[in-house]
């Protein structure tokens, strides 16, 4: 990947693993993250990142663009061309599909 694409990837990274460390816990002190990527076809690298918190609220899954921190990750996902999706099973789920060459 070139340098545009690891920075973008970066910043996103960074605002999903800030939110699940203040949002997701509930100030507890114990949780998961998972950070998973990996290729899903020839051209195509599928990142997710998984909390076991409390899980994002469906408004914000409904109206992303009313957080300045939702607005960054799809700002971001856009610059990479990726499609991103946003879940609440057992905590919350993203997952950003990409091409890492383009």
């Amino acid at each position: 990947m070139d340098i545009e694409k690891l920075m973008s990837l970066g910043l996103i990274l960074n605002e999903i693993l800030s939110n699940a460390f203040k949002y997701a816990f509930n100030g507890s002190k114990t949780g998961t993250i998972d950070i998973l990527m990996h290729p899903i076809k020839d051209d195509q690298v599928e990142l997710i990142v998984k909390d076991s918190g409390s899980g994002i609220s469906i408004q914000m899954i409904d109206a992303p663009g009313d957080s300045l921190g939702m607005r960054l990750i799809q700002a971001f996902s856009d610059k990479l061309n990726a499609t991103l999706s946003i879940g609440n099973v057992s905590g919350t789920v993203y997952k950003l599909t990409f091409d890492p060459t383009r």
